[in-house]
């Protein structure tokens, strides 16, 4: 059974989900239960992309810093809340 037949685990994951990478569950498991090869896999989108990830996530922490207390959580909430 291909990968790209199931739905995206990441557009229906939770916040915290999404910052603790527990939404790869499921694709780590079946790679232990049988290799993955790239033809398994749908092309990432391009807002999944670390870059453009990056960049949000840089430019909200620049919004966020001069701020008291738990800085990078709020950053990290702006960017992933999608």
């Amino acid at each position: 059974m291909l990968l790209k037949n199931w739905r995206d685990p990441y557009t229906e994951s939770g916040f915290f989900s999404k910052i603790t990478f527990s939404w790869l569950s499921d694709l780590v498991s079946w790679g232990f239960k049988k290799r993955l090869r790239l033809e398994d896999l749908d092309d990432v989108p391009q807002n999944y992309e670390i870059k453009s990830n990056i960049e949000e996530l840089d430019k909200n922490w620049q919004k966020c810093r001069l701020e008291k207390g738990r800085v990078l959580f709020k950053a990290m909430a702006i960017t992933y809340r999608k």
